[in-house]
Formats: C-alpha cells, sequence, structure tokens
C-alpha cells in the first residue's frame, strides 16, 4: 500500500489551532502565577505593618507605665508624661522652709547627677517654683557610714506637701508623642512648661525630634486617677503603608501612689 505525501505532518489550520490553544494555556498560568505572588505580596506587607505597629505601640506603652504620677497629659495630637530614672525613701523633707540638702536612702541606679527629684503632692509637676514637688537639678554625695545619701540643690527648694510613703523620685526631661503631617515623632529636649506644648512648640529635628513611624495617625485618651483606680491611658494607633492598614491599641494604668 502507498500513502502521498499529502497524509504526513500538520495542515496550517491545525497549527493556528494548536498556538491558540498553547496561547490561552499560558495566559492563563501567567494569570494565576502573578495572583499568587501578588497574594503573597499582600500577606507580606500586611504582617510587616502590623509587626511595626505592634512594636510601636509597645515602645509608647512601656515609656507611659515608667511615667511619673499627675504627670500624664493629652491634647488633640500630643501625649506628654514626665519619665521616672530612679526612685527611692527620703529620711527628711524640707516643707517648713527652703534646704539645700535633703538626706534620702540610695537609690538602686548609679549616676543621678544633674536630674531633678519630685515628691508627689497635690501641686501641677510642671511647676518650677521655689516651693513646687519638683526640685531643681540635684547632686548626691556618696553613702556615709550610715548608708544614708546626702542629696543637694542647685537652689533653695522646699516642697509643698510630704509623700504618704515617704517616696521620691528622680525624674528625666518631659517627653511628648505628637502625630504632625500624618507621622508619629518622640519629642524630647524641651524643658517643663506649664501649659502642654503643642507641635508648634516643640522641636522641629534630631535630637529633640525622633520619627517612629510613618502614615501613622493616633487617638491619645485618659482617664484620670481616682480613690477606686489608678490613672488609665488608651492608645489607639493606625499605621498604613501602600494602600495596607493596621489598627492596634492598648491601655496602659499609670501608678497613682506615690
Amino acid at each position: 500500500m502507498r500513502f502521498s505525501r499529502a497524509s504526513f505532518g500538520f495542515t496550517l489550520v491545525e497549527m493556528v489551532v494548536v498556538i491558540a490553544v498553547l496561547g490561552v494555556l499560558s495566559l492563563g498560568s501567567v494569570y494565576f502565577i502573578s495572583r499568587s505572588s501578588d497574594g503573597y505580596a499582600d500577606v507580606q506587607d500586611r504582617q510587616a505593618v502590623a509587626q511595626r505597629a505592634r512594636y510601636t505601640l509597645e515602645r509608647m506603652a512601656r515609656s507611659v507605665r515608667n511615667a511619673l504620677p499627675g504627670s500624664v497629659r493629652v491634647n488633640a495630637s500630643c501625649l506628654e508624661f514626665v519619665p521616672i530614672v530612679a526612685g527611692s525613701s527620703y529620711l527628711n523633707l524640707p516643707v517648713a522652709s527652703p534646704a539645700l540638702v535633703m538626706r534620702v536612702v540610695p537609690p538602686d541606679v548609679g549616676n543621678l547627677n544633674g536630674l531633678r527629684v519630685v515628691v508627689v503632692g497635690d501641686s501641677d509637676v510642671y511647676s518650677l517654683s521655689a516651693a513646687s514637688v519638683i526640685s531643681p537639678p540635684v547632686t548626691l554625695a556618696p553613702p556615709d557610714v550610715s548608708g544614708e545619701v546626702e542629696l543637694s540643690f542647685g537652689s533653695a527648694h522646699q516642697f509643698p506637701a510630704a509623700s504618704a510613703g515617704n517616696r521620691v523620685f528622680w525624674v528625666d526631661e518631659p517627653v511628648s508623642y505628637c502625630v504632625d503631617a500624618g507621622n508619629l515623632y518622640r519629642y524630647s529636649d524641651y524643658g517643663f512648661q506649664i501649659t502642654q506644648p503643642s507641635v508648634a512648640d516643640l522641636p522641629a529635628a534630631l535630637p529633640g525630634r525622633s520619627l517612629m513611624a510613618t502614615s501613622a495617625s493616633v487617638v491619645f485618651n485618659l482617664t484620670p486617677v481616682s480613690l477606686q483606680r489608678n490613672a488609665l491611658v488608651q492608645l489607639n494607633l493606625q499605621l498604613g503603608v501602600g494602600g495596607v492598614a493596621f489598627d492596634v491599641a492598648a491601655n496602659v494604668q499609670v501608678r497613682n501612689v506615690p
């Protein structure tokens, strides 16, 4: 039996059909792979934003937990407080009249020279006067033979009231967390101010201003201290990157016993 040459190979129509089918299959595969890659990228973006949000919130919460009792205050866009560096007990306290020295139990922290000490009373903790709850910068002498430490004020000072537990705190300069133009900043080194400062009153560059997060919005709420509970600070933070937004919140209790 003989076969003609026309019975071998593919016709042009068959080749066109095969190419068309392969093209459709290729497009489907590319679309599937592309969608899978986009989905994986979205998941990674969300995880990155969530991790940043949790880390930023934890940094703020950890700082606020160490706030001086009565020092936390909030306004529309800022949270401010005075951070505690160390604590101890005083052995004598100048209340009746100004004095240049007082005696304290040695604190656990090392060099505290140049910081201020606070005995919490009823006065505004941001008021720097000769009879306020916050002293001028102090200097500590080495412990004497009885283990007591003499604390010297930069100028004569008296406190308006004693602490119920004879507590004294060493404090640093106030700190603020503020949202400005969609970014969250930490502010420091701007001093004590009677009225809570706004963003316009705070440092505009390093080292007084440091960036914590971009594309951020924060709502600060303060529930004042009462006889039944500590002061409560509510932090509600939202971070967004590339259309991905993540919300986290924390409630921070601030000690109210001096």
